[in-house]
Protein backbone atom coordinates (compact mmCIF):
# COMPACT_ATOMS: atom_id res chain seq x y z
CA UNK A 1 0.00 0.00 0.00
CA UNK A 2 1.39 3.45 -0.99
CA UNK A 3 0.44 6.69 0.81
CA UNK A 4 1.05 9.82 -1.53
CA UNK A 5 3.11 12.73 -0.30
CA UNK A 6 0.04 14.87 -0.21
CA UNK A 7 -2.27 12.60 1.89
CA UNK A 8 0.25 12.59 4.62
CA UNK A 9 0.37 16.37 4.45
CA UNK A 10 -3.44 16.69 4.59
CA UNK A 11 -3.32 14.18 7.48
CA UNK A 12 -0.64 16.23 9.66
CA UNK A 13 -2.82 19.49 8.59
CA UNK A 14 -5.85 17.90 9.87
CA UNK A 15 -4.43 16.89 13.05
CA UNK A 16 -2.56 20.26 13.94
CA UNK A 17 -5.39 21.87 13.16
CA UNK A 18 -7.79 19.57 15.67
CA UNK A 19 -5.03 20.20 17.81
CA UNK A 20 -5.28 24.21 17.53
CA UNK A 21 -9.29 23.88 18.08
CA UNK A 22 -8.94 21.82 21.56
CA UNK A 23 -6.18 24.51 22.84
CA UNK A 24 -7.82 27.42 21.84
CA UNK A 25 -10.86 26.38 23.17
CA UNK A 26 -11.09 27.53 26.73
CA UNK A 27 -13.53 25.74 29.41
CA UNK A 28 -15.82 28.41 31.29
CA UNK A 29 -14.63 29.74 34.98
CA UNK A 30 -16.86 31.27 37.39
CA UNK A 31 -15.03 33.13 40.17
CA UNK A 32 -17.14 33.60 42.99
CA UNK A 33 -17.35 37.14 44.35
CA UNK A 34 -20.27 36.77 46.96
CA UNK A 35 -22.20 34.40 48.85
CA UNK A 36 -24.28 35.58 51.18
CA UNK A 37 -23.50 34.90 54.83
CA UNK A 38 -25.13 34.04 58.07
CA UNK A 39 -25.70 37.09 60.15
CA UNK A 40 -27.72 38.55 62.59
CA UNK A 41 -28.55 42.45 63.03
CA UNK A 42 -26.06 42.32 66.03
CA UNK A 43 -22.59 40.49 66.24
CA UNK A 44 -21.34 38.77 69.89
CA UNK A 45 -18.85 41.59 69.96
CA UNK A 46 -21.85 43.96 69.93
CA UNK A 47 -21.40 45.84 66.31
CA UNK A 48 -23.72 45.97 64.18
CA UNK A 49 -25.30 44.50 60.93
CA UNK A 50 -27.92 47.43 60.51
CA UNK A 51 -27.69 50.79 59.58
CA UNK A 52 -29.63 54.12 59.16
CA UNK A 53 -27.40 57.22 57.62
CA UNK A 54 -29.70 59.48 57.75
CA UNK A 55 -29.65 59.35 61.66
CA UNK A 56 -25.83 58.72 62.50
CA UNK A 57 -24.04 58.84 59.14
CA UNK A 58 -22.47 55.49 59.69
CA UNK A 59 -22.46 53.23 56.68
CA UNK A 60 -21.37 49.44 55.95
CA UNK A 61 -17.59 48.71 55.87
CA UNK A 62 -16.35 47.13 52.78
CA UNK A 63 -16.42 43.56 52.80
CA UNK A 64 -19.57 43.45 55.15
CA UNK A 65 -23.33 42.17 54.30
CA UNK A 66 -26.00 44.98 56.28
CA UNK A 67 -29.18 45.80 56.01
CA UNK A 68 -29.22 50.16 55.16
CA UNK A 69 -32.69 52.20 56.39
CA UNK A 70 -32.19 55.25 53.88
CA UNK A 71 -34.78 57.12 56.06
CA UNK A 72 -34.53 57.96 59.77
CA UNK A 73 -37.50 56.96 62.37
CA UNK A 74 -39.70 60.12 63.47
CA UNK A 75 -40.68 58.63 66.30
CA UNK A 76 -39.38 61.53 69.81
CA UNK A 77 -36.98 60.06 71.35
CA UNK A 78 -35.65 57.36 69.00
CA UNK A 79 -32.61 59.83 67.81
CA UNK A 80 -33.62 58.41 64.00
CA UNK A 81 -33.00 54.98 64.68
CA UNK A 82 -34.96 51.69 65.42
CA UNK A 83 -35.68 50.18 68.26
CA UNK A 84 -36.06 46.58 69.97
CA UNK A 85 -39.62 45.47 69.24
CA UNK A 86 -41.71 43.10 70.92
CA UNK A 87 -45.00 43.51 70.47
CA UNK A 88 -44.82 42.83 67.06
CA UNK A 89 -43.91 40.15 64.42
CA UNK A 90 -43.76 41.17 60.74
CA UNK A 91 -43.62 37.61 59.71
CA UNK A 92 -46.90 37.74 58.18
CA UNK A 93 -46.37 40.53 55.93
CA UNK A 94 -42.39 38.86 54.98
CA UNK A 95 -42.85 35.64 55.28
CA UNK A 96 -40.07 35.17 57.49
CA UNK A 97 -40.05 34.55 60.93
CA UNK A 98 -37.35 36.10 62.93
CA UNK A 99 -36.12 36.39 66.60
CA UNK A 100 -33.89 39.21 65.38
CA UNK A 101 -35.86 42.54 64.50
CA UNK A 102 -35.96 45.92 65.27
CA UNK A 103 -38.58 48.23 64.89
CA UNK A 104 -39.54 52.50 64.27
CA UNK A 105 -42.46 52.31 66.71
CA UNK A 106 -42.38 49.31 69.33
CA UNK A 107 -45.66 50.24 71.13
CA UNK A 108 -48.06 50.32 67.87
CA UNK A 109 -49.46 46.88 66.82
CA UNK A 110 -48.38 47.39 63.43
CA UNK A 111 -44.75 48.89 62.30
CA UNK A 112 -42.25 48.63 60.20
CA UNK A 113 -39.58 46.22 60.98
CA UNK A 114 -35.81 44.86 59.87
CA UNK A 115 -35.06 40.89 60.26
CA UNK A 116 -32.25 39.67 59.85
CA UNK A 117 -31.06 35.77 61.12
CA UNK A 118 -29.52 33.04 59.33
CA UNK A 119 -28.99 33.43 55.65
CA UNK A 120 -32.35 35.06 55.59
CA UNK A 121 -33.36 38.99 55.43
CA UNK A 122 -36.59 40.75 55.41
CA UNK A 123 -38.13 44.07 55.79
CA UNK A 124 -41.62 45.33 56.35
CA UNK A 125 -42.54 48.73 54.88
CA UNK A 126 -45.27 50.97 55.66
CA UNK A 127 -45.37 54.81 54.78
CA UNK A 128 -47.24 55.62 57.06
CA UNK A 129 -44.41 55.30 59.58
CA UNK A 130 -42.72 58.24 58.02
CA UNK A 131 -44.63 60.18 55.80
CA UNK A 132 -44.50 63.95 57.06
CA UNK A 133 -41.46 62.95 59.48
CA UNK A 134 -38.40 64.92 59.20
CA UNK A 135 -36.03 62.75 60.83
CA UNK A 136 -33.55 62.20 58.15
CA UNK A 137 -33.68 60.77 54.59
CA UNK A 138 -36.00 61.98 52.00
CA UNK A 139 -39.30 60.65 53.53
CA UNK A 140 -41.56 62.72 51.58
CA UNK A 141 -41.44 60.50 48.47
CA UNK A 142 -39.45 56.87 49.14
CA UNK A 143 -39.09 54.10 52.20
CA UNK A 144 -36.47 51.96 51.27
CA UNK A 145 -34.35 48.60 53.31
CA UNK A 146 -32.14 47.44 51.13
CA UNK A 147 -29.34 43.94 51.74
CA UNK A 148 -26.12 46.03 50.49
CA UNK A 149 -22.42 44.78 49.62
CA UNK A 150 -19.55 46.79 48.92
CA UNK A 151 -16.45 44.66 47.32
CA UNK A 152 -13.63 45.64 49.35
CA UNK A 153 -10.39 46.58 47.64
CA UNK A 154 -8.07 44.02 45.96
CA UNK A 155 -4.59 44.72 44.39
CA UNK A 156 -5.21 45.05 40.81
CA UNK A 157 -6.33 47.73 37.99
CA UNK A 158 -9.62 50.47 38.48
CA UNK A 159 -10.60 52.44 40.79
CA UNK A 160 -12.43 50.43 43.62
CA UNK A 161 -9.53 47.64 43.14
CA UNK A 162 -11.83 45.22 41.46
CA UNK A 163 -10.90 43.89 38.17
CA UNK A 164 -12.81 44.71 35.58
CA UNK A 165 -15.70 42.28 35.20
CA UNK A 166 -15.96 42.48 31.39
CA UNK A 167 -12.00 43.21 30.29
CA UNK A 168 -12.47 40.25 27.85
CA UNK A 169 -15.65 39.30 25.21
CA UNK A 170 -16.79 36.38 26.70
CA UNK A 171 -17.17 37.53 30.66
CA UNK A 172 -20.06 38.46 32.67
CA UNK A 173 -21.93 39.16 36.06
CA UNK A 174 -24.12 36.06 37.43
CA UNK A 175 -26.35 36.86 40.37
CA UNK A 176 -28.76 34.96 41.47
CA UNK A 177 -31.44 34.61 44.83
CA UNK A 178 -34.49 33.98 46.31
CA UNK A 179 -37.31 36.01 46.93
CA UNK A 180 -40.74 36.16 48.01
CA UNK A 181 -42.93 39.77 48.52
CA UNK A 182 -45.79 38.40 50.37
CA UNK A 183 -47.41 41.63 50.56
CA UNK A 184 -47.23 44.84 47.70
CA UNK A 185 -49.99 47.46 48.32
CA UNK A 186 -50.41 50.37 46.33
CA UNK A 187 -52.61 52.57 44.49
CA UNK A 188 -50.36 52.05 41.46
CA UNK A 189 -49.01 54.92 39.28
CA UNK A 190 -45.00 55.75 38.68
CA UNK A 191 -45.25 58.00 42.60
CA UNK A 192 -47.97 55.27 44.44
CA UNK A 193 -46.43 52.21 43.67
CA UNK A 194 -44.20 49.14 44.79
CA UNK A 195 -40.78 47.45 43.45
CA UNK A 196 -37.76 44.98 43.65
CA UNK A 197 -34.72 44.82 41.88
CA UNK A 198 -30.81 43.79 41.75
CA UNK A 199 -28.43 47.09 41.50
CA UNK A 200 -25.42 46.68 40.96
CA UNK A 201 -23.23 49.79 40.95
CA UNK A 202 -20.17 49.99 37.88
CA UNK A 203 -17.77 52.50 38.56
CA UNK A 204 -15.53 53.99 35.59
CA UNK A 205 -11.62 52.96 36.67
CA UNK A 206 -10.22 56.14 34.96
CA UNK A 207 -12.88 58.48 36.58
CA UNK A 208 -14.83 58.03 38.94
CA UNK A 209 -17.42 60.96 38.29
CA UNK A 210 -19.01 58.35 36.01
CA UNK A 211 -21.13 55.59 37.54
CA UNK A 212 -23.37 53.22 35.97
CA UNK A 213 -26.47 51.87 38.40
CA UNK A 214 -27.17 48.36 36.74
CA UNK A 215 -30.72 47.50 37.60
CA UNK A 216 -32.71 43.92 36.57
CA UNK A 217 -36.07 44.12 37.92
CA UNK A 218 -37.53 41.22 39.46
CA UNK A 219 -40.88 42.66 40.87
CA UNK A 220 -43.00 46.26 39.97
CA UNK A 221 -46.51 46.67 40.96
CA UNK A 222 -46.41 48.86 37.45
CA UNK A 223 -45.52 45.96 34.99
CA UNK A 224 -47.22 44.85 32.59
CA UNK A 225 -48.31 48.69 31.45
CA UNK A 226 -46.77 49.06 28.61
CA UNK A 227 -43.32 48.98 30.48
CA UNK A 228 -39.97 49.54 28.12
CA UNK A 229 -37.36 46.83 27.97
CA UNK A 230 -35.02 49.68 29.30
CA UNK A 231 -34.57 53.40 30.67
CA UNK A 232 -31.91 55.38 32.03
CA UNK A 233 -31.67 58.38 33.65
CA UNK A 234 -29.35 60.27 36.27
CA UNK A 235 -30.27 59.29 39.82
CA UNK A 236 -32.12 62.40 40.87
CA UNK A 237 -30.85 61.51 44.70
CA UNK A 238 -27.43 60.11 43.87
CA UNK A 239 -24.22 60.79 41.31
CA UNK A 240 -24.92 57.61 39.56
CA UNK A 241 -26.21 57.13 36.29
CA UNK A 242 -29.42 54.55 36.44
CA UNK A 243 -29.76 52.01 33.70
CA UNK A 244 -33.37 50.10 34.35
CA UNK A 245 -34.09 46.29 32.69
CA UNK A 246 -36.20 43.68 33.26
CA UNK A 247 -35.98 39.94 33.51
CA UNK A 248 -38.15 38.55 30.87
CA UNK A 249 -37.72 37.53 27.65
CA UNK A 250 -38.37 41.02 25.92
CA UNK A 251 -35.03 42.46 27.30
CA UNK A 252 -32.85 40.06 26.03
CA UNK A 253 -30.47 42.02 24.62
CA UNK A 254 -29.87 44.27 28.18
CA UNK A 255 -30.14 40.87 30.57
CA UNK A 256 -29.63 37.18 30.15
CA UNK A 257 -31.76 34.36 31.36
CA UNK A 258 -30.39 31.41 33.56
CA UNK A 259 -31.53 27.94 33.58
CA UNK A 260 -34.58 27.39 35.66
CA UNK A 261 -35.09 31.51 36.73
CA UNK A 262 -38.22 33.06 37.75
CA UNK A 263 -39.45 35.63 35.40
CA UNK A 264 -40.27 39.14 36.39
CA UNK A 265 -43.39 39.55 38.97
CA UNK A 266 -46.26 42.04 38.78
CA UNK A 267 -48.39 40.40 41.63
CA UNK A 268 -46.99 39.67 45.17
CA UNK A 269 -46.46 36.30 46.29
CA UNK A 270 -45.81 34.07 49.19
CA UNK A 271 -43.09 31.49 49.26
CA UNK A 272 -39.40 31.97 48.13
CA UNK A 273 -39.00 32.05 43.71
CA UNK A 274 -35.22 31.54 42.62
CA UNK A 275 -34.45 34.36 39.86
CA UNK A 276 -30.86 33.96 37.85
CA UNK A 277 -29.64 36.10 35.76
CA UNK A 278 -25.83 36.81 33.85
CA UNK A 279 -25.10 40.34 32.14
CA UNK A 280 -23.12 39.61 29.78
CA UNK A 281 -20.31 42.53 28.07
CA UNK A 282 -22.90 42.52 25.42
CA UNK A 283 -25.97 43.11 27.32
CA UNK A 284 -23.82 45.39 28.81
CA UNK A 285 -23.09 47.51 26.06
CA UNK A 286 -26.10 47.04 24.38
CA UNK A 287 -27.53 49.17 27.57
CA UNK A 288 -25.31 51.61 27.15
CA UNK A 289 -25.61 51.96 23.42
CA UNK A 290 -29.91 52.25 24.02
CA UNK A 291 -29.64 55.21 26.44
CA UNK A 292 -27.39 57.15 23.93
CA UNK A 293 -26.35 60.47 24.65
CA UNK A 294 -28.13 60.84 27.82
CA UNK A 295 -24.78 59.36 29.52
CA UNK A 296 -22.08 60.88 29.27
CA UNK A 297 -19.39 58.24 30.30
CA UNK A 298 -17.29 55.47 28.50
CA UNK A 299 -19.65 52.91 26.20
CA UNK A 300 -16.47 50.50 26.62
CA UNK A 301 -17.58 47.79 28.83
CA UNK A 302 -14.04 47.12 29.80
CA UNK A 303 -13.85 50.54 31.36
CA UNK A 304 -15.86 49.74 34.22
CA UNK A 305 -15.37 47.74 37.57
CA UNK A 306 -18.25 46.54 40.07
CA UNK A 307 -18.36 48.58 43.52
CA UNK A 308 -21.11 47.37 44.94
CA UNK A 309 -24.67 45.55 44.79
CA UNK A 310 -27.83 45.59 46.51
CA UNK A 311 -31.55 44.54 46.88
CA UNK A 312 -33.12 47.82 45.81
CA UNK A 313 -36.46 46.63 47.40
CA UNK A 314 -38.54 50.02 47.48
CA UNK A 315 -41.72 52.24 47.57
CA UNK A 316 -43.18 55.35 46.40
CA UNK A 317 -45.96 57.17 47.96
CA UNK A 318 -46.31 60.65 46.91
CA UNK A 319 -48.96 60.23 44.71
CA UNK A 320 -50.77 58.40 46.74
CA UNK A 321 -54.35 59.71 46.94
CA UNK A 322 -55.87 60.85 49.94
CA UNK A 323 -52.78 60.04 51.84
CA UNK A 324 -53.29 56.47 51.70
CA UNK A 325 -50.34 54.27 53.03
CA UNK A 326 -48.43 51.57 51.04
CA UNK A 327 -47.18 48.45 52.52
CA UNK A 328 -44.39 46.30 51.45
CA UNK A 329 -43.08 43.44 52.66
CA UNK A 330 -40.34 41.02 51.19
CA UNK A 331 -37.66 38.33 52.63
CA UNK A 332 -34.54 37.34 50.79
CA UNK A 333 -32.00 34.65 50.86
CA UNK A 334 -29.38 32.46 49.36
CA UNK A 335 -27.82 35.91 47.27
CA UNK A 336 -24.76 34.61 45.57
CA UNK A 337 -22.65 36.90 43.12
CA UNK A 338 -20.13 34.74 40.29
CA UNK A 339 -17.78 36.44 37.72
CA UNK A 340 -17.95 34.46 34.79
CA UNK A 341 -15.54 34.17 31.85
CA UNK A 342 -15.34 31.76 28.17
CA UNK A 343 -18.65 32.18 28.23
CA UNK A 344 -20.16 30.03 25.27
CA UNK A 345 -22.07 32.48 22.56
Amino acid sequence: MKIKITEVLIIILSAGAIFSAQEGARAETTTNLFTQPSVKIYNPDGSTNFFVPPANNMIPAEGQFAMVLWQANPLPGSNGLLLRDDNFNAGKYTGFYSGGKLGFNPSATETSEVEMFGTTVGAYLNSADIAGGNAGGDNRSKFMMTPTYTFPQVPGPGQSGQEPIFQNLSSGLQVQLELQVPTAESVGGAKCSTYASVDALFVQKDNNRFQVTYAVGLYSSNYGNNSPPINGAMDPYGADFIIETRLDSESSDYVTLNNGTTTDQNQPWLGFKKFSYTVTRENFKNALIAVGGAYKGSQDPSDYVLKSIHLNAEMQFAGCANGAPVRLGWSMENLVVNWLNNLTP
